[in-house]
């Protein structure tokens, strides 16, 4: 029994201003299962980078026009191909390159002549980190969602207290923050209405926005009047947050 998987070939790209170099390197990297574009200039490569969307770009230094280095420079200041790592393969081998090299956002530097073994293994090396830091961006992003989702979910809706009678438009700076708002039931007919803003607009501060829900529904009681409820929260809260963070909030 086969299974079918989609196939996935890495594309590279490849920019040189020599036809014999471009040949070399694609005859290396197609031997070994990768889709290969080749450019013949640093425009031409800035173009198909942002047009294929490559895993990895292979880039000369020393091309007529734009340089490899400006090539690279230009590739990190769009945000259609910061993320793509840059390999420098160039017979310019001083120190002061290859740190320019790596300063301006290249991952690595091949020095000319090279040997095949040593192309796949860097090749294979930076493709595999690109894919390391892929999963990890999305971990995180699904994390995110989950935390936006869930403070989103603490949230009171019209719907849920039809007798407050209140609307409200929540639109968050970012995915999770500290802006929170909740309305409070406290006898039949008496509503109570809060509304802060935890500095920060970070993970931190949403965290705390599930201990101040929690604060609110233990403390906004008939016998409490709105002065000592902010006054008790005042309290509390100065002993958990951190230094320089702070709540402005209206009960």
């Amino acid at each position: 029994m086969t299974l079918d998987r989609p196939l996935h070939e890495p594309t590279i790209l490849i920019a040189d201003d020599l036809p014999a170099n471009l040949k070399l390197l694609e005859v290396i990297l197609k031997a070994d299962g990768y889709r290969v574009v080749c450019a013949a200039s640093g425009p031409e490569a800035r173009q198909l980078a942002a047009l294929k969307q490559p895993d990895l770009i292979m880039l000369d230094i020393m091309m007529p026009g734009e340089d490899g280095f400006q090539t690279c420079a230009q590739l990190k200041q769009s945000p259609l191909t910061a993320d793509i790592p840059v390999i420098f393969v160039s017979s310019v081998n001083d120190t002061e390159s290859k740190v320019k090299g790596l300063s301006i956002g290249g991952v690595d530097y091949i020095t000319k002549p090279y040997a095949a073994a040593e192309v796949l293994v860097r090749t294979r090396l930076h493709l595999n980190l690109k894919m390391a830091y892929q999963a990890l961006v999305e971990i995180q992003s699904q994390k995110l969602m989950q935390l936006q989702a869930a403070q989103q979910a603490m949230l009171a809706r019209p719907d849920d207290l039809p007798e407050a009678a209140f609307d409200v438009r929540y639109t968050p700076m970012q995915e999770a923050g500290g802006d929170f708002y909740d309305v409070i039931q406290i006898s039949q007919g008496i509503f109570g209405y809060f509304v802060a803003d935890i500095s920060g607009h970070d993970l931190g501060a949403s965290f705390l926005t599930a201990a101040l829900k929690a604060l609110i529904s233990q403390n906004a009681r008939p016998c409490h009047t709105p002065i000592q409820i902010m006054r008790m929260l005042n309290q509390v809260l100065f002993t958990i947050m951190r230094d320089g963070q702070h709540l402005t909030g209206c009960y």
